[in-house]
């Protein structure tokens, strides 16, 4: 199901599509949190079609490839978290956030896209802590990622979710950009 909802920014961002599965709706009552893959990059035409264990085997040789890295290790914590892997989720996430947090804005198109990442990677550990029941943990990723970029509606609605206490075995569902 393809979603409009998009902020300012994604408009911005040639190529890359934002898909929402047919999983549970994308409404602010949905106890689901939302977890965000990049279609275009190793491993998400798998995570579309909901292959995961073929999602990580494409993602995983990618991790090396400059270009590719942070897309790879994107995917590669969206595939072990929903999977439900704890240390190899943890290990993806954690490199994800360190690639985001450590390149400059110069290598992609600017700094706009560079916060864009940044908060999408803050937001997806969080949602893997949070599954994981580190409360404190997701609380602070998850609190980065609205800093951060406070015009994507998921960000919001995942931190929203777990100030409302959502549980530790609460879904996750996809999107993908």
């Amino acid at each position: 199901m393809k979603t409009n909802r998009r902020s300012k920014f994604f408009s911005l961002l040639s190529g890359i599509a934002l898909l929402t599965l047919a999983l549970p709706a994308l409404a602010s009552d949905d106890p689901a949190f939302t977890l965000i893959a990049y279609s275009n990059a190793p491993g998400g035409e798998a995570l579309l079609a909901g292959d995961y264990d073929t999602a990580i085997s494409i993602a995983k040789p990618q991790r090396r490839t400059v270009g590719l890295r942070l897309s790879a290790e994107t995917n590669l914590c969206v595939s072990y978290t929903i999977k439900g892997v704890q240390d190899e989720a943890e290990a993806a996430c954690r490199k994800a956030v360190k690639l985001a947090s450590s390149s400059p804005s110069s290598t992609w198109t600017g700094i706009g896209e560079t916060r864009a990442r940044r908060a999408l990677v803050y937001s997806n550990r969080g949602v893997m802590r949070a599954l994981a029941g580190d409360q404190e943990g997701a609380r602070q990723d998850l609190s980065n990622a609205q800093r951060i970029d406070d015009e994507t509606p998921a960000y919001a609605q995942n931190l929203a979710r777990l100030e409302a206490g959502a549980a530790s075995e609460s879904v996750a569902k996809l999107e993908y950009r």
